[in-house]
């Protein structure tokens, strides 16, 4: 009974026993950690690194799409031609490099693959959610509960979609909100209400946050 608020844990230790595998096989695989890595790195650079940030031109001002006004225009930005044309310039950078994304994500899946096998499991879903202690089961049928009940998420983009007025409904309207925000903050204003609101931590927590916005 002491040992009861542990249950959880020493059944977690149990099961992994099976998935434990000798010292030479562990220190081969962790060979290709880097390897594995690899290709999230690779992804990552190749879509935020070597694609240059897309700009277009709206009433003869050119607009940056960096993330935050990318996501600014998909939220807030009434007129919807400038969210489609945002849209579309921003998905340019996957589109022009489909095939090279592919094999990132096909090569980092065969690894995960690798990973599963070498550690007995028998799929690389279990691999993943083992850790956790969720069984396959459980993830599968809430995949399969979320397909059967998203007539409720399709009757909420209907009704925003008839809410905004508009008929032909797409993927550039779903995170425009329905109600804008009527206020905008500047970048020392922002500064300023953060300071404030962490004042009653003292005046050394309030000397670190800015410090930290200011750097």
């Amino acid at each position: 009974p002491k040992l009861k608020d542990y249950e959880f844990q020493y059944r977690a230790e149990l099961r992994d026993k099976e998935h434990v595998i000798s010292e030479e096989k562990e220190n081969t695989i962790s060979l290709f950690d880097y390897a594995y890595y690899a290709f999230y790195d690779s992804y990552e650079a190749l879509i935020n690194l070597d694609n240059d940030i897309p700009s277009i031109i709206y009433n003869d001002s050119v607009i940056s799409l960096n993330l935050a006004k990318y996501v600014d225009i998909l939220r807030n930005e009434k007129d919807r031609e400038l969210r489609k044309t945002a849209y579309l310039h921003n998905r340019k950078k996957y589109n022009s490099n489909k095939n090279t994304i592919a094999n990132l994500i096909s090569g980092a899946a065969y690894m995960q693959y690798a990973y599963a096998q070498s550690y007995n499991f028998e799929s690389t879903l279990e691999y993943h959610i083992d850790y956790d202690s969720i069984p396959t089961e459980l993830y599968s049928d809430l995949i399969n509960t979320l397909k059967k009940e998203s007539k409720a998420l399709q009757k909420y983009h209907k009704l925003k979609a008839e809410a905004l007025k508009i008929n032909d409904y797409s993927v550039f309207d779903k995170r425009l909100s329905v109600f804008s925000p009527k206020v905008n903050y500047d970048i020392e204003l922002a500064k300023e209400l953060i300071r404030n609101s962490v004042k009653f931590l003292g005046n050394e927590y309030v000397e670190k946050a800015t410090e930290s916005l200011n750097n």
